[in-house]
């Protein structure tokens, strides 16, 4: 296996013990970088998720690995500008979505909230890790509200969540990200 860490070449390795003393000198030597991903062969992986498995499962091939690390600030800003990216999609999309709902929902529409869900998902654990302040109980009613409409089929109550209350929330949230003092 070939292991490059930051674009810079750290050698061919044939055991994981030999990777993981090479990983720790290094870190030894940058303590206030982080490992945070891998790629190989055009994927990216989640370096904490899934590292010491695919160490174990892929030692023996003749692959290259290229490890990055990066410091917690620079973890958090780019955390930060995707959470607003994603903030900003949901926001310009969320309206249109709505208006799919009080036209009565395809299949496609029902994806598409799903999908929302999945966003909300998302935002709630960015905000936590970012320690940005958010009413959690009111997030939470919210998404009990949504996800019983959608229980129930109720597809004007859903479209009337969207419009009048996330629309609001994922507006709020975005300001406040996006205000000086964070």
């Amino acid at each position: 296996m070939k292991i490059w860490l930051n674009d810079v070449f750290l050698g061919v390795f044939h055991s994981a013990d030999e990777v993981e003393s090479a990983l720790a000198d290094w870190k030894r030597e940058n303590s206030d970088h982080i490992f945070y991903l891998f790629e190989c062969q055009g994927e990216q992986f989640s370096f904490r998720d899934m590292w010491e498995q695919f160490l174990k499962d892929n030692i023996a091939q003749d692959i290259e690995v290229r490890i990055k690390t990066a410091t917690p600030e620079k973890l958090r800003l780019e955390l930060v500008d995707s959470t607003i990216e994603y903030l900003e999609r949901l926001v310009g999309s969320i309206d249109d979505l709505a208006a799919q709902f009080y036209a009565g929902p395809d299949q496609a529409a029902w994806k598409k909230l799903s999908d929302f869900l999945e966003g909300l998902d998302y935002i709630c654990q960015a905000l936590e890790l970012l320690n940005i302040d958010f009413d959690r109980a009111q997030f939470k009613q919210m998404l009990q509200e949504l996800m019983q409409a959608m229980d129930s089929r109720d597809i004007v109550t859903v479209a009337d969540l969207l419009s009048y209350e996330w629309s609001g929330w994922l507006r709020n949230i975005l300001d406040t990200i996006n205000s000086p003092s964070n």
